[in-house]
């Protein structure tokens, strides 16, 4: 069809379109959000997933202090964007591998280093992980819907190497936590112990070896240090238009050096970080491996 005709018509309809109208069509145009604030939209999902932090050992007790800023689950996400060779983007993750954190003493303690915050800054009521979300993360992955099978696999799979190491450790497989850090005020949580690390990052190595051999490309982890995270400013961004900008030191002071407790890591889940929740407040799960025969969670007592 000639290109005349149509062009003729355009100048047409576009000549009937007065000045008001042609106003709010630039603001609708306008109001479509650019690459970067779609990325900053995802941020927005409901998940409470930190990850791998450069410097979990910056404490308000120790006053240490790191010349590389930590990294959260947020900037790991950005940087997983990036391809290894042409820096083209990447797809966002949307699932994560964690120990859910039950214990009805470290769940309690938790608790009642919300309420001292909420003394002193009631607005960060919505900036708190709920109680039943308490977890460490061991991976983070990026699924759709035909690999989820894979994945479950894979989380099975690394249960069935993580239970021999159990069975053969016993009570070294007790994950203890003590102390609170931060990265940068932005982010609190409850430390794990020195003597648990090592577990812990066994954990996290043999599930992202099992899952490296079915296939998955993953994120590179940086430098894992666990932890248990108890209150996040992004999980709250309204509190910035508030003029907080960040968690201060002495709204929990009086916990920075509290022992926790500790619990025995007993099953692994595969969570979803965008689908709802389940019945009894945790993240949707996949499938949720036990490491020993009798598993101690019991999601009724939170």
């Amino acid at each position: 069809m000639p290109s005349g005709p149509v062009t003729s018509m355009s100048h047409q309809i576009l000549s009937r379109i007065d000045e008001e109208m042609l106003t709010d069509l630039k603001k609708t145009v306008a109001a479509v959000p650019s690459e970067p604030a779609i990325d900053e939209l995802k941020e927005t999902l409901p998940h409470d997933v930190d990850l791998f932090d450069e410097d979990v050992t910056t404490t308000d007790s120790d006053k240490k202090r790191s010349s590389t800023p930590p990294v959260d689950e947020h900037t790991q996400g950005k940087r997983a964007k990036r391809d290894k060779h042409g820096g083209q983007k990447e797809r966002r993750v949307n699932y994560f591998v964690a120990a859910r954190v039950f214990d009805p003493e470290i769940v309690s303690r938790v608790n009642i280093v919300h309420n001292t915050i909420l003394e002193h800054a009631p607005a960060l009521k919505s900036a708190l992980i709920p109680l039943n979300k308490l977890h460490v993360t061991l991976l983070v992955i990026r699924l759709e819907a035909d690999e989820i099978q894979r994945a479950v696999i894979a989380l099975h799979q690394s249960r069935d190497k993580i239970a021999q190491l159990w069975s053969q450790n016993g009570d070294a497989y007790q994950m203890a936590l003590r102390g609170i850090g931060h990265f940068q005020h932005h982010v609190l949580f409850a430390r794990v112990d020195d003597g648990s690390v090592p577990f812990i990052v066994q954990l996290a190595d043999v599930v992202r070896e099992t899952f490296e051999d079915h296939g998955f490309e993953l994120p590179s982890k940086d430098s894992f240090k666990p932890h248990i995270t108890i209150a996040k400013m992004s999980k709250a961004r309204s509190l910035k238009k508030k003029g907080i900008h960040r968690i201060k030191s002495d709204w929990y002071q009086k916990h920075v050096d509290d022992d926790f407790g500790k619990q025995l890591v007993s099953s692994v889940q595969l969570c979803s970080m965008v689908k709802p929740a389940r019945s009894d407040g945790y993240y949707y799960c996949e499938s949720e491996s036990s490491l020993c025969e009798s598993t101690l969670i019991n999601p009724s007592m939170l």
